[in-house]
């Protein structure tokens, strides 16, 4: 571990470094709305425990005005020669930022290169991504449409927000651009739009493949783009889905259902079984244990029941109940859905 001190570059921990009733401060990048939900620590701070009333912030670092806060992804940051200046003052943890080139998080002497939204501090001799602050950085939304030269839309589901957000900074932090083309006279490509509700801001991006098949992401219908991940592009496809089209073919093939919810509707549904199971059905002596049916089982087909929802309004547990694990039967499932966004969560099916 590492600790980031306000006067000197990191510094290297060990346990010897700790005593009785010290305590660190993980500094968390962007939570991925997964079940179970992941998230990075950017960088670690020790804190004695006698400076306890210290609360420390989010690292930031203010460049020409603007404060850019960590993301706690590594950057792939190309020649040194490009970089736009180096940190010349800091501020303790528990600040923010006031001045050009000026850091909470120390690193005095540190290089940083600006992006369009972000920039790269050249931290420990990795470079760490620092985005654009947005005065509700909760209200971002993403979406992903598909258009063709008819200029025919068909909008994604929300569950894709963290795709949408992997396909930007995977391409928007390379520093290499080149000269765009006119989308509307490409014969298919994705539009992702990523949109600020209370600003009313939205900002467009576009993937498509060039000519020689590299798969690129270029900014705005007549700007730059760079490389993307092929890896990136391919998901579009396969895991993008669409509705209202009449072309099956843009259909995924293997629809996401959990991660069409959220962690907080993932958690909603649980509730659902688990209060059936030991409230509404207590007979059933609750919930052993519950986990979550894989996105391409086959029961989310079912014709009978679960056929009839989409992803994003269905989920499936695998559930071990008190009274069947005392029968010595196995797990069973239950499905949980609901007719639409603004509907509630019920329990629509359940048995062996």
């Amino acid at each position: 571990m590492i600790t980031l001190a306000t006067n000197s570059k990191p510094t290297q921990l060990s346990l010897d470094d700790f005593s009785v009733g010290d305590y660190v401060v993980l500094f968390i990048g962007e939570v991925e709305e997964t079940y179970p939900t992941r998230a990075t620590a950017g960088s670690i701070q020790l804190k004695p425990s006698e400076a306890s009333e210290i609360v420390a912030l989010r690292p930031m670092v203010m460049i020409h005005g603007d404060l850019y806060l960590d993301t706690g992804r590594e950057g792939p940051m190309g020649a040194a020669n490009q970089v736009d200046g180096t940190i010349k003052t800091n501020v303790s943890p528990n600040k923010k930022p006031t001045e050009h080139e000026q850091s909470n998080f120390g690193c005095v002497g540190s290089e940083y290169t600006v992006g369009n939204g972000f920039v790269q501090v050249n931290i420990d001799g990795k470079w760490i991504v620092f985005e654009l602050e947005r005065q509700d950085a909760s209200s971002v939304e993403y979406s992903i449409a598909m258009l063709d030269k008819n200029s025919a839309l068909s909008w994604s589901t929300a569950a894709n927000s963290k795709l949408a957000r992997d396909i930007l900074m995977n391409a928007l932090v390379k520093s290499e651009t080149w000269e765009g083309v006119d989308v509307a006279s490409l014969k298919e490509y994705f539009l992702i739009r990523r949109s600020f509700p209370e600003t009313d801001e939205v900002h467009d991006y576009y993937a498509y493949r060039l000519p020689d098949g590299t798969a690129v992401l270029q900014t705005g219908a007549k700007g730059r783009y760079s490389v993307l991940s092929d890896d990136l592009y391919e998901s579009l496809a396969k895991h993008v889905v669409y509705s209202g089209t009449d072309d099956s073919s843009r259909v995924a093939a293997e629809a996401n259902y959990s991660r069409s919810l959220s962690a907080e509707e993932l958690a909603q549904t649980e509730d659902v079984v688990r209060n059936y199971f030991t409230v509404d059905a207590p007979y059933y002596e609750g919930v052993v244990s519950i986990e979550l049916m894989p996105d391409d089982s086959a029961l989310y087909q079912n014709a009978g029941i679960e056929g009839k929802y989409e992803a994003g309004n269905i989920i499936i547990y695998k559930v071990l109940t008190g009274k069947d694990k005392k029968n010595h039967n196995p797990e069973r499932t239950a499905s949980v859905a609901r007719s639409s966004k603004d509907s509630a969560w019920e329990l629509i099916n359940h048995g062996f």
